[in-house]
């Protein structure tokens, strides 16, 4: 086409340029949208995306609705202008400034709040006055919810502020976490009445100052079993009042104390929900004392519908007994999580090892995918008391299992034929955990209750899903892992494996160990080896001469040798946070590449500011 002569507005290049076809191919190029329960959208480039924003108004209005589904209440303030860009004042009140507002804010504070699918209250952030968000609903005329669209909300207020959850609610809600003050029946009204399409629906309530001086107490006891805020009775029973209107509610999650609530009331209270499919329970003992004895016989208790089941609770007797009252209603379950911890009490093997046989008992194979069992920390040494073979062997019966994550003070019977009979029988298998707790080094070192690299070569091969592996091997110092595996086989399968959990065990020459283990596994990005320090330190308060026998592979020199590998250590990184095993072992970002760089929502801010113009908007005259 000539310079000189005009496009033809109806060409179909012109078409494709003006008509918002060209832009609808850069937003699905530079997008990904995944069908999640939660509606989520993935940007895959958000770089790109923002800098789509800046180029006009015709691709600003566009882009901002999919950077403004996930938001939160510090960045929607700092859109309203309401806080300078460098101010950080954490737990202060603004209020709006409603006469020096600009026309042009106003119109783009509406496509963002009508875009907002989720939305996050930040605990500690500068926050708007509640003054202030009843003249911003008043100024951008949008009707009685600050979000119109909003599907998530969490709102995990300090206590000091009063929750007023009006602005924020709206009948779209589905997913709703929030704190209220205790006893304000008012308040859980207004919900009942507001979202009536819930699906999921946490409520924590303000704990009385007596629950926090035990909740103090406890969690110097026990980390992992403290529950900071409690659900109390009264959320209980208003649930159990509401079950006829909240008849779409699915996910349940209940937090009390057993002083104030037995489990079995509090299971007997969510069993009124019809379409319960996932239920959370964790009760724990804020004074330390024994858990409430159940009642015999034990009541059986029916959840038609349930899929996934959680609990914590007591000891490892006090779960195997509640779970009798779930009787016949675990043939369903596609995820099942156990959790359980000593106070006072001195550990139960026997106990541990009749929970983990009528748990495997009780589950189907056919509808299973995760399987954790898990022991809070471990306050007591305990001499590893062996799990029965037979028992162990019913995990091959999970076909379909994906998940398997054991955490127990049993020794686990786990050698090389069972570890390869679990990969044959289980071909889905895409996390297994199953690293030693148990305190005896002297047991790691036999044969027909340990794991080679041999074998854990032949295990990753056969297991062709295999992407997160936690294990306890023994290794000789003259192991040549692909010469007892011989020249016609090749270890293609440990390519898969990004991310490795190495438990304690006996190992001669950590160095060889640490070249072996990248021949095996060559695309690993993470090695966690937290618990081999964990363990270490529970060896050496038994016996000292234990020590360097067994775990010579400890994490500083594992580190310090591994250099010398033909590897660059920088795709290997120590992990120092706990993370959540049900999602899988997440990798933690390394902390040298972010220093200097500026953070993703200080740059996500920086397209709102370009189409501002100098114009105000006059509050009265509208």
């Amino acid at each position: 086409m000539d310079s000189n002569d005009k496009m033809n507005q109806s060409s179909p290049l012109f078409k494709l340029l003006c008509g918002g076809e060209l832009y609808s191919l850069m937003l699905s190029f530079l997008t990904v949208v995944k069908k999640t329960p939660q509606g989520d959208i993935e940007i895959a480039d958000i770089k790109s995306l923002k800098s789509l924003a800046r180029v006009c108004k015709r691709t600003f209005e566009p882009t901002a609705i999919l950077l403004w589904r996930d938001t939160n209440m510090h960045r929607f303030t700092h859109a309203a202008r309401v806080l300078p860009h460098h101010q950080t004042t954490y737990g202060r009140s603004v209020k709006l400034r409603t006469t020096n507002i600009r026309k042009e804010m106003v119109l783009n504070l509406k496509i963002y709040a009508q875009s907002v699918r989720s939305f996050c209250y930040d605990e500690g952030k500068p926050y708007l006055h509640h003054e202030s968000i009843g003249r911003l609903l008043a100024v951008m005329k949008i009707g009685p919810s600050l979000f119109p669209n909003i599907q998530h909300l969490t709102m995990p207020m300090p206590e000091y502020y009063d929750a007023r959850l009006a602005p924020f609610l709206a009948s779209s809600i589905t997913h709703l976490t929030v704190n209220i003050p205790y006893k304000d029946t008012s308040t859980l009204d207004m919900i009942a009445n507001t979202c009536p399409s819930l699906i999921q629906l946490s409520l924590t309530s303000v704990a009385t100052n007596s629950e926090h001086a035990n909740q103090k107490q406890h969690r110097r006891l026990d980390q992992e079993s403290v529950c900071h805020r409690s659900s109390s009775p009264w959320v209980i029973q208003w649930l159990t009042s509401m079950a006829h209107r909240f008849g779409n509610l699915q996910v349940v999650a209940v937090r009390t104390p057993s002083s104030i609530m037995s489990p079995l009331g509090a299971i007997n209270n969510i069993s009124q929900f019809p379409s319960l499919k996932e239920l959370t329970l964790s009760i724990w003992n804020s004074t330390g004392a024994l858990a409430p004895p159940l009642p015999h016989p034990i009541p059986v208790i029916k959840f038609p519908h349930l899929t996934s089941l959680s609990i914590d609770y007591g000891s490892a007797s006090d779960l195997d007994r509640m779970l009798q009252c779930l009787c016949g209603q675990l043939q369903g379950l596609v995820a099942i999580n156990l959790s359980y911890s000593l106070i006072d009490r001195k550990p139960e093997p026997h106990s541990e090892n009749a929970l983990f046989q009528h748990t495997v008992e009780a589950l189907s194979g056919n509808t299973l995918t995760t399987l954790r069992i898990h022991r809070a920390h471990m306050l007591y040494h305990v001499q590893g008391n062996p799990l029965d073979a037979g028992i162990f062997q019913q995990v091959c019966n999970f076909v379909h299992l994906r998940s398997l994550y054991i955490a127990m003070s049993l020794s686990i019977p786990l050698n090389d034929r069972m570890l390869v009979q679990i990969a044959r029988c289980i071909p889905n298998l895409e996390t297994f955990d199953v690293r030693r707790w148990d305190s005896s080094p002297g047991q790691t070192n036999t044969e027909e209750n340990a794991v080679t690299l041999v074998g854990l070569a032949v295990f990753v091969e056969t297991a062709q899903n295999l992407a997160f592996l936690g294990l306890s091997f023994n290794c000789d110092s003259d192991v040549d892992v692909l010469s007892d595996l011989g020249p016609e086989r090749n270890v293609n399968g440990g390519s898969r494996v990004v991310e490795l959990g190495v438990g304690p065990g006996y190992v001669v020459d950590a160095e060889l160990t640490a070249r072996q283990l990248l021949q095996i596994f060559p695309n690993v990005e993470v090695i966690d080896t937290r618990k081999l320090k964990e363990w270490a330190k529970r060896v050496s308060t038994l016996d000292r001469s234990y020590e360097n026998y067994a775990y010579d592979l400890q994490p500083t020199t594992l580190y310090t040798r591994w250099r010398d590998v033909a590897r660059q250590m920088d795709t290997i990184r120590p992990l120092d946070h706990p993370r959540d095993t049900d999602q899988g072992w997440r990798a933690v970002e390394d902390l040298s590449a972010s220093e200097g760089s500026v953070s993703e929502e200080e740059d996500l801010y920086e397209f709102e500011s370009d189409y501002d113009d100098e114009s105000t908007y006059d509050e009265e005259s509208h």
